[in-house]
Parts: C-alpha cells; sequence; structure tokens
C-alpha cells in the first residue's frame, strides 16, 4: 500500500493587523500563498505525519486549495501567544489531529492539545503510537500584532 505523507509545521510572525500577523506566520513556513480549508481532526488511513520547519519549493501552485488542520494563537501588544497541534497515528491506520486553545504560553498550549487528544482516543479500542506535539510561541512587540 502506497503512504502518503501529510506535514507538521510551525510558524510565528508579526503584523499590523491580526491578519497581517497570521499571514505571516504562513509565510515563514513557505504556505502564504495557499488557501487553507480548514479540516476537523481525522488523519485518513494511509497517511504519515512528517514534522518539519516548512513546506518544499514549488510543492503547489500559488492559490492552491489546501486541506489544512491548524491550531492558532494572537497576541496584541505586550503580550505572549502559544499554539500546539497534537497528533496520534493508529497502528492499524489513520489517527488524530487536536488543536490546542489560544494560550499564552507554551506549556499550557500543549497541555491543552494533548489532553484533547487523550480523550478522543480514550476507550476506543484501538492501538496508537506514541502521541506527538508541535508547539510556537511568540511575545508580541511594540504597535504590532503576533501570531
Amino acid at each position: 500500500m502506497h503512504t502518503r505523507m501529510t506535514r507538521c509545521l510551525s510558524g510565528c510572525g508579526y503584523g499590523a493587523t491580526r491578519l497581517a500577523a497570521f499571514h505571516a506566520a504562513l509565510r515563514a513556513v513557505d504556505m502564504a500563498e495557499a488557501n487553507l480549508v480548514r479540516l476537523s481532526s481525522v488523519i485518513p488511513n494511509g497517511w504519515d505525519v512528517v514534522q518539519s520547519q516548512q513546506v518544499s519549493d514549488g510543492m503547489f501552485p500559488r492559490g492552491a486549495i489546501l486541506p489544512a488542520v491548524y491550531s492558532v494563537a494572537m497576541s496584541d501588544e505586550g503580550c505572549s501567544a502559544a499554539a500546539s497541534l497534537a497528533h496520534v497515528v493508529c497502528r492499524s491506520g489513520g489517527g488524530y489531529f487536536a488543536e490546542s486553545e489560544p494560550c499564552a504560553y507554551p506549556d499550557e498550549a500543549e497541555t491543552s492539545a494533548m489532553r484533547s487528544l487523550l480523550d478522543m482516543i480514550e476507550g476506543d479500542g484501538r492501538v496508537y503510537d506514541e502521541p506527538k506535539c508541535v508547539t510556537a510561541s511568540i511575545q508580541s512587540m511594540p504597535g504590532r500584532h503576533a501570531c
């Protein structure tokens, strides 16, 4: 069976508005030219999750429509923000993503995502690999929003 791969990325950015900060965070992982379609939490059978720093150049054309699961935390001037995305893969195939609630600190974000993920798989009778989590955090700058 052919295995497909999805990337688990984290990026941060600053902007004059929250939208501009989100765009800058997408730019940090080479995703700013894509249209993201937000998905819920299910990893399909036959897919592996790979943690990486950014997507490969030329991986998709400008304006491509990309399915994505993502966690976002915004920060106003003088504040910090953190977001986490946890994932787990089932040994028989498939798995789940769980995003954190917006948090001020990385440990809070990771705890939020992991608690959701572990609660989602509790008692379903399937055997899972070790859960993993990617966390990004940022401190705002004067006059700039952070994401």
